[in-house]
């Protein structure tokens, strides 16, 4: 199986499935924080991110803020600005 059907599939899979609550996704992103290599610069995080339910509500939440950037990436990576990252997780924890 490719990658990209891989991807295509777990996505699927996940959006078959309840959106995350944010407190679940807080919790999932924040072990993956903990867990993960990150490469971090002043303008950038990259984040591996496999999970699709996780990656889907990060996508949302990103694009509510405003802080999407348009760019295809690589489906399993997430380039997120600090800003953005910060923006995020202090809107999921305000609700």
């Amino acid at each position: 199986m490719t990658l990209s059907k891989a991807h295509s599939y777990l996505t699927d899979i996940a959006l078959r499935e309840q959106i995350l609550s944010d407190a679940q996704a807080l919790k999932l992103l924040s072990e993956l924080l903990e867990s993960s290599e990150l490469r971090i610069s002043a303008e950038e995080i990259l984040i591996p991110l496999p999970a699709a339910d996780l990656r889907i509500w990060l996508e949302r939440k990103l694009a509510y803020a405003k802080m999407i950037q348009g760019e295809t990436l690589r489906r399993d990576l997430i380039k997120i600005s600090p800003k953005a990252l910060f923006l995020v997780l202090n809107y999921a924890k305000a609700r």
